[in-house]
């Protein structure tokens, strides 16, 4: 892999899967999105975990961090490209894998970890990818932090380490059944709910 950042090349040519792409547009008030292949490839997601795991070291002062993503069909290759770069910056990873945002964050009060990214690009059409990027518990990057893990990003003065990687599925019913005792009904009701294709659907296969 090349390690500088160049202009995107084709996807289907040799420069375009070792090149490392994405584009400083992607960086917005709350959080970061690109157009895959178009301002940013699987190389790219890499960095940005060795931003990410660099920016947790040095500014949130964890070296753990929560890993989720969406249901693209994309997202999980760049959770694993983003995991191994955060792996990279000494920061130790608990996947979590496939789930919603609020899952992440409901993961990082659980577990402990003030270090959370969630793979997603929330309701932007197919084709879209991004982050959400947690700062602690309960918080995320805003504006001035987002411009910090940026600098971080495009300075390439990443921390070195070898973070452990471990996986925590059981996370899904543990959230299910915390949001199951906050509801109480004085009747009994029938409730249809269409998920569409979203990754909320899976609730019916977690229950």
């Amino acid at each position: 892999m090349r390690s500088s950042i160049t202009t995107p090349r084709r996807t289907n040519s040799a420069e375009g899967v070792e090149d490392t792409f994405l584009t400083p547009n992607g960086f917005r008030e709350y959080d970061v999105r690109w157009q895959l292949n178009k301002e940013i490839n699987a190389n790219g997601f890499l960095r940005l975990g060795q931003a990410y795991g660099t920016y947790l070291l040095r500014s949130v002062g964890t070296d753990r961090a929560i890993v989720g993503y969406d249901f693209r069909r994309y997202s999980q290759d760049l959770s694993r490209s983003f995991i191994v770069g955060l792996l990279s910056s000494g920061v130790s990873v608990i996947d979590i894998g496939l789930g919603v945002t609020p899952l992440v964050y409901f993961a990082q009060h659980r577990l402990n970890v003030l270090g959370a990214a969630m793979v997603t690009a929330s309701h932007n059409e197919n084709d879209w990818t991004g982050l959400k990027l947690a700062n602690g518990l309960s918080s995320t990057l805003m504006s001035s932090e987002i411009q910090a893990f940026r600098e971080i990003v495009y300075g390439e003065d990443f921390e070195s380490g070898a973070g452990t990687y471990s996986q925590r599925h059981d996370i899904c019913e543990q959230y299910l059944g915390d949001l199951k005792k906050r509801v109480r009904l004085s009747t009994a009701s029938r409730v249809v709910i269409g998920t569409g294709n979203g990754t909320a659907r899976l609730l019916r296969t977690w229950r």
